[in-house]
């Protein structure tokens, strides 16, 4: 597996995790040990969620949702099979 590893100082940057599924929950449960505002955009949650100490806007992503955080992560799993094609065009109208 390819990667870029990175460091980034994250005091007093604001973070943006936009998805509450496992893998949100994953990168959310990391970035708690390095992190302090820290804002998790989906419309649902993870239960697991509510072990952790973020800002939780509980919404769809809208274009604009992304202005004025320093690290943004989109935290979703690709859908496969027959609506590939439908999320695809969702995301790229999302701006994703």
């Amino acid at each position: 597996m390819n990667f870029l590893p990175i460091n980034i100082t994250l005091t007093n940057k604001k973070i943006l995790l936009v998805g509450g599924g496992n893998v949100a929950l994953h990168k959310a449960i990391i970035l708690a040990r390095f992190a302090e505002d820290v804002t998790i955009l989906a419309p649902d949650f993870h239960p697991q969620f509510s072990q952790l100490n973020f800002t939780y806007i509980r919404k769809a992503y809208e274009t604009g949702d992304l202005q004025n955080y320093h690290l943004i992560y989109i935290c979703y799993v690709q859908m496969t099979g027959s609506s590939t094609g439908k999320s695809n065009r969702m995301q790229k109208k999302q701006g994703f």
